[in-house]
């Protein structure tokens, strides 16, 4: 079985969320959340990352997840309100090893992984 192959068997990703933060206040936060499949264990591995410019440089971010929900964080830490370009992220889970049970090899001579759930 390939490196790749078992790498790529535990990332997941989620596409095209648009998320709508509002104003975000001056050193404040503002959190979304999006519905995620049920074998994504509170815990996982996760990084966000949006499709472009958010409209401020000042602005951070950071995803988690936890309770079949994925969440993404974006901070203001300035002395003024903001309020960030709408635009597309996605979200990238790892899910743990120990959440997949693999098949017996096929034809292809590769184990599949499949989620336990």
């Amino acid at each position: 079985m390939s490196d790749y192959y078992e790498r790529a068997a535990d990332l997941v990703e989620f596409a095209g969320l648009l998320p709508s933060f509002g104003a975000i206040g001056a050193g404040a936060s503002v959190e979304v959340s999006f519905e995620v499949p049920t074998y994504v264990p509170s815990g996982s591995v996760s990084m966000a990352s949006p499709s472009t410019d958010l409209g401020n440089a000042n602005l951070t971010w950071c995803a988690r997840v936890g309770s079949g929900l994925a969440y993404i964080r974006v901070s203001n830490p300035t002395a003024a309100p903001i309020t960030p370009s709408n635009v597309s992220w996605r979200i990238f889970i790892r899910i743990p090893r120990e959440s997949f049970d693999l098949d017996p090899p096929t034809g292809d001579g590769k184990r599949h992984a499949r989620p336990t759930i």
